[in-house]
């Protein structure tokens, strides 16, 4: 028997394991950690990550330096927290997508509201190339949140889904696709026109309707 919602939402403390108090516990921290990732991203973006102390970062997060350097040991873990934030809000655009959306118009109004976020975290997008210059093994987690966007297509999108026995050839295909939605996106943060940004928009939003019914 499906249990209602607010059965579900008191059956899910149980179903985890995890008393209340725990649950409550976990929630303060997460809300902690993301005060300290707001204050650090408006502190970075406005006196830059080298000049930036542990202490501007405390203050308007309503923190003491302790308790930031508890939570993130290093400015690079910081810049971490600021990415993974973004990485997330990220693969949630792509949840956006549904998979009935499968038109060339459809996929065209899914890309105009995700480059209008990019374009609303504008002063963001620097903070890529500073943490590639700064963490060695970002790489690789910028190919894990890759991966992640995959599978939240490939969940709604057969021509996106990769297993284990997908060919090579097919798993760098769908890779392509992807870097093409990820540069169109950027370009409504780069300086092109938005006649530009939407000759983009259209091109790729014909190419993914092409690709999603190819299959």
């Amino acid at each position: 028997m499906k249990l209602d919602q607010s059965e579900e939402r008191r059956s899910k403390p149980h179903a985890e394991g995890k008393a209340p108090g725990q649950l409550i516990r976990q929630s303060q921290k997460h809300a902690t950690r993301s005060a300290i990732v707001r204050a650090a991203r408006a502190c970075f973006l406005a006196s830059g990550v080298a000049k930036a102390s542990f202490d501007e970062v405390a203050e308007p997060a309503g923190l003491s330096r302790a308790t930031v350097y508890l939570h993130f040991s290093s400015k690079d873990q910081l810049l971490l927290g600021m990415l993974g934030e973004d990485w997330d809000a990220r693969c949630a655009l792509f949840a956006l997508l549904q998979a009935n959306a499968i038109s060339p118009d459809a996929f065209a109004l899914w890309l105009r509201e995700v480059v209008a976020r990019y374009q609303a975290r504008r002063g963001s997008i620097g903070l890529y190339a500073l943490a590639l210059a700064q963490i060695p093994d970002l790489s690789d987690c910028i190919v894990a949140q890759r991966d992640r966007l995959i599978a939240t297509l490939g969940a709604r999108f057969p021509a996106f889904a990769i297993t284990a026995t997908t060919p090579m050839e097919k798993q760098v295909d769908v890779h392509l696709m992807i870097v093409q939605i990820e540069h169109v996106c950027l370009m409504g943060v780069r300086g092109y026109t938005q006649d530009a940004v939407e000759a983009g928009i259209a091109l790729v939003s014909r190419r993914l309707a092409d690709y999603v019914a190819a299959g």
